[in-house]
């Protein structure tokens, strides 16, 4: 078989190919499975880089950023009102345990959550990993990159930090004003980039 030949088959190959992947295989970041559909209330800003599958609920002015992935193919994931869940964010709700983030909570960027619950107003910080049956209570504090091992369970207002973790001290009204302020500034931005986005 000639040159000639070998690149008119290798281009109609990778033309085909090509269709393909335009017409079939770009599928759409929110996406079905084994029947549950993720439900999104429309005031909520999902950005269009970030994938939702399955079983995933997702309630008032909460906001997903670029790359995050929410995962809930075998359980559930319930993010409620004004949750922030930024950059490159990975959540899963394994078989044993559904996956809850409470309202006004901000997942940083990076953090992997996994079959845990994350109760209302907490920070969990950049590259911060929590594990199946892990409670986090409610105005908490994860340090960055710090690890709440399974079934750990952090009292209210903590500020929790290491790896494996450790409760450090409580959070003071000045720690929680200023993880107040983060998240009040990124659902401001959420609602700018619905705006202009979509």
């Amino acid at each position: 078989m000639d040159s000639q030949t070998l690149f008119y088959i290798f281009s109609k190959t990778f033309k085909n190919l090509e269709c393909y992947c335009v017409s079939g295989a770009v599928m759409d970041n929110i996406v079905s499975f084994k029947g549950k559909t993720p439900k999104i209330d429309p005031s909520a800003y999902i950005d269009a880089s970030a994938k939702i599958i399955g079983d995933v609920d997702i309630g008032k002015h909460a906001s997903v950023w670029t790359g995050a992935v929410l995962r809930a193919d075998e359980n559930s994931i319930r993010i409620e009102s004004e949750v922030a869940v930024l950059e490159n964010a990975f959540l899963e709700a394994p078989r044993e345990f559904e996956l809850i983030i409470e309202k006004g909570t901000l997942v940083a960027h990076g953090a992997i959550l996994h079959g845990c619950s994350v109760l209302k107003e907490t920070m969990v910080g950049i590259g911060a990993i929590v594990l199946d049956g892990a409670v986090v209570g409610e105005g908490s504090i994860i340090g960055a990159a710090s690890l709440v091992p399974e079934g750990k369970i952090i009292p209210p207002r903590s500020i929790f930090i290491g790896s494996p973790g450790k409760v450090l001290r409580a959070v003071t009204e000045e720690d929680f004003q200023r993880v107040r302020g983060y998240h009040n500034r990124v659902k401001e931005k959420a609602k700018e980039y619905k705006k202009i986005l979509g």
